[in-house]
């Protein structure tokens, strides 16, 4: 694995004073390697309306924790399929890796309300509201 990937979960800390859902950023930056997207995935990608741009594969699927937002380079990704080695016809994919499918976010992931807490050793962190 030789780039990193920040995986960021959204928790739902609690409500403001109209009931909307208060919503906190938590990331975990993994190692990760980076290919392209298949002609294959763009296309079935397509026929229900996803563009895929990018694909990252972790070494162990036991790391992703079912995060739907990513940051690579600055650039912020909503991961759109996984994949694994059971579900795979990739050639060279161990049994434990993970490919997450990534499509480009428009706009920033923060909506200048929430708070990021970030772990660089890619632990989870428990806060309080």
């Amino acid at each position: 694995m030789d780039d990193v990937i920040t995986l960021i979960q959204e928790a739902v800390t609690g409500h403001d004073e109209n009931g909307n859902e208060i919503i906190e950023h938590i990331e975990r930056e993994l190692f990760c390697r980076v290919s392209g997207v298949t002609r294959a995935e763009f296309y079935q990608a397509a026929q229900v309306g996803l563009q895929p741009d990018l694909t990252v594969r972790l070494s162990c699927s036991d790391d992703y924790f079912g995060e739907k937002l990513a940051r690579f380079h600055e650039e912020n990704y909503a991961v759109i399929r996984t994949v694994t080695a059971l579900d795979s016809t990739r050639s060279g994919m161990a049994l434990d890796e993970i490919e997450l499918v990534l499509s480009k976010k428009a706009g920033d992931i923060d909506d200048g309300e929430t708070e990021y807490l970030t772990d660089d050793v890619g632990q989870l962190l428990t806060t309080g509201a």
